[in-house]
């Protein structure tokens, strides 16, 4: 496998987080991450029967229907168009832009075909859910699930890129992950610390500078001016954030951090999908982002999307696919990512599609930049320099999520004395105790992008080390692997582009690169670089104030950014509802409103790199990176840059002007010629967009009136000093108008020109013929060759094409619709597809279910015209030869070793292919060259592309016999002979068996005798004879050598639980006898029982009429010593002077009479003076009167056993007897103490009796009774 593999990094910092404790620090999140390190390949095994449970099939839409779908975000973006802020439902969004119905239900019926379980098309018509096992994924889509090691861990991956047929591809993106390679949290993890309440200040578990102070909810709302808004009212009410994360939580913890920073009480919804997948390795990142949002919105509802994982699916993509289908949260947040390069096609696709649905329902998704700065394809958790080169997140470049960076705060003294430093801080941080929830923070803090190695930073002067290398820091740039030549891991061998530069993506500062930059904002995410972080409460004991301060864990990261950027988004929601891609203003209002957002001009987040790898060169600037080898971007500077976007916000000021802005009216003019012209011809497209005070810049659509829908939306232009002068020859045909749509810019408003009316004739066209087989050798679908051959069996489509005659060579002039009807002129025949529509690239494609015969084959197809093309047919046939194969043959016996003239059963299976029909004809079966007799080849039940024929014969002759079968052939197969088998045809032998004592008891052993006999004049068999013994909840096993034809065993009756037991006993054959088998049956007993008589106390302390008789019954021939124990078990509430029992400590049974024992009840009597009250001199009377606590413990053995051969498991239970006040003289003056004697009412006695049995190593066998004790 490609070295790719091993960039995917590990899901979470921390294996087993359950099993932590709270002495643990936190450290780096191990990671699987560097590609340095190659796959071994010797490591690794193919999984044929493994059930892979929740892949998710991506689905894609038509290009005609991409434009649309922009067009209408354009437009539910733009203040003044009617579909301003007019949300779709996801039903409606897979309704007007996924794919058609009729392609869905082609791609579900296809994966049904070859045994998948489908569970669910997703509700925007996204993505399809299904199941399957290894021989599935690999019959459909012609790749294998291999084990890998990958630096020492066991991952599960597609071993080559998956096909799948042609007919599907315009429909089909791809699997979104076919290996268990786990996104990575952008969050870095400090450790635990103790938070002092009244300073907010810090004594860690690792290593902290003279001043540590966490960024606390009232400080976060300081330094981004949230006070105001929450003074008006403004805190998230009845808005819901959707956090889409890897792991659940405890909702207790997440209360208790609410509760010590004085946040209103707000229960926590966890959504599940599917699987719960517990408190695990990402849980960290999951108390971090439902914590943090809800203390930027604290009235806001917080939804956590979390899912399991599946073998070969993230349970993130599964959660983030529930949170959108839902629609449910108008804001989401995910702090994950992995590098568009590693993502992939499929992977890149899936989140585009899925924040595209997000944007299109109005919900706004934010998504971590990155925490490895300028390198986003490298693993900032392990502490190396940069490998990969430039890189961004695919989970945040997509054009329809908010990406969010990080800062850090910026201190001028950095590389100052420490007690410069300290003045410095002291302006900005209120180091008087206070008490929480007080905030610490007097003002806001200058702040620059987040960057460990060249940040100007106080724990570093500004002074990178090579010793400690690092690339943690804020991650941005340019989009730039979501296109490229694919690798067998799904994920990009090299790089072709990026996503184009979105149409809001405009203003100061933004990189004239034609691609998606990012991140968009930024806000802080530092982890004490200087001297403060995010404190999070993720323990149970985290966040419970003591005496010595609160326990909590520190952490930063563009992970805490994202929903803190979600909870500010979610007051915004508050006054204005949902906003979608909230871009389309967030751009604008820099252009604007500069004043909304902290511009940060100083530092970057470069990142040092290894000389010789891609981007890597030797600084010369004249900073702090100079003489170091770097990636050499990005700089922070005046207005956008790609190290903090747009800068961090003043919430206040985002509010007050979210709604405020001003666009310069524009006017849209649309010039097209001809206007009336044969489909196919060049048209000439003339588009001016005028606004006064400058030149208008962005996209202008062509949308007309066609249909069907998918026409609606033809194509996006870009402006080029306010014009577009273009030759366009793609309009479909028919009678329609057509409107150029102006999307506008951060200065000048949309507008729409007039419509031009076209009147468009359909084209002549010309169908081709051409098909593809899978070529079982390169793995590969080959193109077929006209007059070529192919096996039988061999899986073949065959596809038809219409294309305009105006087309240009290699294009199509547009997509037909309709149907084509193909016809197969064979030498065995002719055969018609009937009616096939063309999918939503314009191609039909037929797959015969039976597949092609043998024989010539002549292949045409006519289509039958639409609105931009006329009907044709082709003109040249496709012909192929299917010739004849010789087919697997597989011969098998129900057993390998029989008894002469018995009947035996003979199996051939026959298979041509996995794709064709079962084979036809007749199977002739041989011992060495004697018929044994023919059978017929019917298609198997269970597999219809597997022919079985069985005999069933009692002619195999004494001794080893070599067995051969052979196929007659039919139409498509030719004659195949199979290998030998050898059966072993032998003398019947007959087992019987005998056990004594039957039945037996639980307290003796028992003898099972097993005897094979022989036959006459043959020696007595040998070899070994076994048993399985099994009853209710017991069993045992056990083998011997036979002695003259029998072996005995002995048992202990205690290994079974008293009721039937079944022993099944087995002869293993010799060289003379066949095996045999047997079954009897015994029943085993309890060794005895024991009942009490009631005893009755007239007045207590009586010594008459306080005797119980115990009398012990044995049975099933029990003889032995019974062991007696008596113990108070029951007594009337808040009863005193509990009465106490003895009994003999055993008797013997020696014959089949039932023995008796006496046991004797002792209560206490009540005295003259009883009720006497104690000395005044209470301390004196404790002293004399303290009473006696009894703590026993009584060891039980419990027969209960999980049919675990010869094995016990016992119970222990503590009962605990508290004794009275022993009564003493009293000490002081007053009456002398009596006593009341023992309370009167029922008490109850548990009489147990037990033997040991004849195994000392297994459990005692014990029966006890219930005797009722009541003293009047």
């Amino acid at each position: 496998m490609p070295g790719a593999f091993g960039r995917f990094w590990s899901l979470g910092f921390l294996t087993g987080f359950a099993a932590i404790t709270s002495s643990v620090a936190l450290g780096p999140s191990p990671s699987v991450s560097s590609p340095k390190q190659p796959i071994d390949n010797s490591q690794r095994v193919t999984l044929r029967g493994n059930i892979h449970e929740r892949m998710l099939l991506l689905l894609k839409r038509s290009p005609a229907r991409e434009t649309a779908l922009r067009q209408f975000i354009e437009d539910a973006h733009a203040p003044g168009r009617r579909s301003y802020h007019q949300w779709l439902t996801p039903e409606q969004f897979g309704k007007l832009y996924g794919p058609a119905e009729s392609d869905v239900a082609a791609v579900v019926a296809w994966l049904q075909s070859h045994g998948f379980s489908v569970a669910r098309v997703s509700r925007g018509k996204t993505a399809i859910e299904f199941s399957g096992n290894a021989g599935q994924i690999r019959g459909a889509f012609h790749t294998e699930i291999h084990t890998y090691l990958v630096q020492g861990e066991e991952h599960h991956a597609n071993d080559r890129d998956p096909q799948i047929p042609a007919a599907l591809a315009p429909v089909v993106a791809g699997i979104t992950a076919m290996n268990d390679f786990r996104p990575k949290s952008y969050s870095v993890v400090l450790g635990r610390a103790t938070y002092e309440l009244r300073t907010h200040q810090v004594r860690s578990e690792w290593t902290l500078h003279p001043f540590a102070l966490a960024l606390a909810p009232s400080d976060f709302a300081v330094q981004y001016d949230l006070n105001p808004l929450y003074g008006a009212g403004i805190n998230g009410d009845g808005v819901t954030i959707g956090i889409i994360g890897a792991s659940n939580v405890d909702p207790a913890i997440v209360a208790a951090y609410r509760a010590l920073f004085g946040l209103p009480a707000k229960a926590l919804n966890v959504v599940i999908d599917g699987q719960d997948p517990g408190l695990n390795g990402a849980a960290l990142e999951s108390y971090l982002d439902v914590e943090l949002a809800g203390a930027v919105a604290p009235g806001a509802t917080i939804n956590l999307y979390t899912s399991a994982d599946s073998a070969l699916e993230s349970g993130l993509n599964l959660a983030a696919l529930r949170a959108v289908d839902d629609d449910q949260a108008a804001v989401l947040s995910t702090s994950y990512g992995n590098c568009e390069q590693f993502l992939g096609s499929a992977g890149n696709q899936f989140w585009a599609a899925v924040w595209e649905q997000a944007a299109a329902q109005g919900q706004t998704s934010f998504v971590s930049a990155g925490d490895g700065g300028s390198a986003g394809c490298d693993n900032f958790d392990i502490p190396q320099v940069a490998q990969q080169g430039l890189g961004v997140s695919g989970f945040s470049s997509t054009p329809w999520n908010i990406s969010v960076g990080g800062t850090d705060f910026f201190y001028s003294t950095f590389n100052d004395t420490a007690a410069a430093q300290n003045v410095e801080l002291a302006t900005f941080w209120n180091l008087t105790p206070t008490t929480l929830p007080a905030n610490s923070l007097l003002k806001p803090v200058p702040e620059q992008p987040w960057n460990h190695a060249f940040g100007f930073n106080l724990s570093t002067g500004g002074v990178f080390s090579s010793d400690n290398p690092t690339i943690v820091a804020g991650s941005g740039g340019a989009s730039g692997c979501t296109a490229g030549v694919l690798a067998s891991s799904g994920s990009f061998a090299s790089c072709s582009g990026g996503y184009s530069k979105p149409a809001w993506q405009t203003g100061s500062g933004v990189p004239a690169d034609g691609v998606r930059d990012l991140p968009d904002i930024s806000l802080f995410a530092a982890d004490n670089a200087n001297d403060s972080f995010y404190p999070i409460c993720a323990f149970s004991d985290d966040c419970i104030p003591d005496e010595e301060g609160v326990r909590i864990v520190g952490i930063g990261g563009t992970s805490a950014s994202s929903p803190a950027m979600a909870g500010i988004m979610a007051l915004i929601n508050q006054k204005y509802g949902p906003q979608g891609q909230a871009n389309f203003t967030l751009y604008p209002l820099a252009a604007q409103h500069p004043s909304v957002f902290h511009d940060i001009a100083i530092s970057s987040n470069n990142v040092p790199c290894q000389r010789g790898t891609p981007s890597c060169a030797l600084s010369t600037l004249n900073d702090n990176t100079n003489g170091f080898y770097t990636l050499g971007q990005y700089y922070a500077g005046a207005g956008y840059d790609q190290a903090t976007g747009l800068g961090s916000v003043d919430a206040a000021l985002l509010l007050k002007y979210w709604t405020s802005l001003q666009f310069t009216p524009t006017t849209t003019t649309l010039s097209l010629s001809p206007t009336s012209f044969t489909h196919g011809t060049p048209v000439t497209i003339s588009i001016g967009v005028n606004g006064n005070g400058g030149t208008p810049s962005g996209q202008v659509g062509l949308v007309t009136t066609a249909t069907p829908p998918v026409n609606t939306g033809v194509g996006e232009l870009a402006l080029e000093g306010g014009t577009v002068a273009s030759s366009f020859k793609n309009f479909p045909g028919g009678q329609y108008d057509v409107i150029a749509k102006y999307a506008g810019d951060t200065i000048f408003a949309p507008s729409s020109s007039s419509p031009v009316t076209l009147n468009v004739a359909p084209e002549a066209s010309t169908t081709s013929v051409f098909g593809s087989y899978f070529n079982f050798n390169s793995l590969l679908f080959v193109s077929i060759s006209d007059g070529g051959s192919y096996p039988y069996g061999s899986y073949i489509t065959i596809d038809a094409q219409p294309t305009g005659v105006n087309a240009a060579p290699g294009s199509t002039d547009g997509i037909a619709t309709g149907t084509a009807n193909f016809l197969d002129t064979a030498s065995t025949g002719t055969a018609s597809s009937g009616p096939v529509s063309l999918t939503s690239n314009g191609v039909a494609e037929w797959i015969p279910s039976s597949g092609f015969p043998a024989g010539t084959h002549s292949l045409s197809a006519s289509y039958s015209g639409d609105a931009s093309f006329n009907a044709s047919s082709s003109t040249t046939p496709l012909t192929f030869t299917i010739i004849k194969v010789i087919p697997t043959v597989n011969l098998s016996a129900n057993a390998s070793r029989v008894v002469v003239g018995s009947t035996t059963a003979l199996t051939l299976l026959v298979l041509a292919s996995n794709t064709a029909p079962a084979p036809t004809g007749t199977a002739t079966f041989y011992s060495g060259s004697i018929v044994l007799g023919a059978a017929s080849i019917d298609p198997d039940p269970f597999n219809p592309h597997l022919g079985a024929a069985i005999l069933h014969t009692t002619a195999l002759p004494l001794g080893v016999d070599s067995v051969t079968a052979i196929y007659s052939g039919d139409a498509n197969c030719n004659p195949a002979t199979s290998s030998a088998i050898n059966i072993t045809v032998q003398q019947p032998a007959s087992v019987s068996a005998v056990v004594n004592p039957n039945p037996f008891n639980e307290a003796q052993s028992f003898a099972l005798t097993v005897t094979v006999s022989s036959v006459a004049g043959l020696p007595a068999p040998t070899g070994i004879a076994e048993f399985h013994g099994y009853g209710d909840e017991s069993s045992i096993s056990g083998a011997a050598a036979l002695v003259n034809g029998s072996a005995s065993f002995t048992g202990d009756g205690n290994s079974f639980n008293p009721g039937k037991i079944t022993f099944d006993v087995s002869y293993d054959g010799d060289s003379t006898y066949a095996p045999a088998r047997a079954r009897i049956l015994a029943t085993e007993t309890v060794p005895f029982s024991v009942g009490g008589t009631p005893v009755t106390i007239v007045v207590p302390g009586s010594t008459t009429g306080n005797t119980s008789i115990v009398t012990v019954t044995p049975m099933g021939g029990f003889t032995g010593a019974v062991n007696f124990t008596c113990a108070l078990s029951g007594s009337p509430a808040a009863a005193k002077y509990l009465p106490g029992c003895s009994i003999p400590s055993s008797v013997n049974i020696a014959g089949t009479s039932a023995v008796t024992a006496t046991m004797t009840i002792s209560s206490t009597a009540a005295s003259s003076s009883a009720y006497a009250f104690p000395s005044p001199n209470r301390m004196a009377w404790l002293a004399a009167h303290a009473g006696v606590a009894l703590l026993g413990m009584v060891v039980f053995g419990i027969r209960v056993r999980r049919r675990r051969p010869l094995s016990w498991l016992s119970f222990f239970f503590v009962m605990v007897i508290v004794g009275g006040l022993v009564a003493c003289a009293g000490t002081g003056s007053g009456p002398g103490g009596g006593i009341l004697g023992t309370t009167p009412g029922n008490y109850m006695f548990t009489v147990t009796a037990a033997t040991p049995g004849p195994n000392a190593a297994l459990p005692t066998i014990w029966a006890n009774t219930k005797v009722t004790v009541t003293i009047q």
